[in-house]
């Protein structure tokens, strides 16, 4: 979905669990190390040619600087400026389930 942002994160590799798939994905694409926290929130979406299953956890950051490795561009920003950017549709009650609706 060129063009918006989204969470970091992907797919769960068979025998995963979200945490650790999460905490992969983190290292694969922005080069960090977390602490996975509570699920918050999740929502599944049916666009026209596919499904998705989104999971928000809280994480905490222990170890590494945010660096685009996977990805054209990240930002860090506070959660009360993530309105400003632009989500794909999926992304709509995970932005609710952080008061953002």
């Amino acid at each position: 979905m060129s063009g918006y942002w989204e969470f970091p994160g992907g797919k769960v590799e068979a025998g995963e669990s979200l945490p650790a798939a999460l905490r992969r994905e983190l290292w694969e694409e922005i080069g960090v190390q977390a602490t996975v926290g509570r699920e918050l929130a999740v929502t599944r979406y049916a666009y026209p040619k596919f499904s998705v299953e989104l999971h928000l956890f809280q994480c905490r950051l222990m170890e590494g600087e945010p660096v685009p490795k996977q990805v054209a561009e990240i930002r860090w920003v506070p959660v009360a400026a993530l309105p400003q950017y632009q989500f794909p549709a999926a992304n709509a009650a995970l932005l609710a389930a952080l008061g953002l609706a």
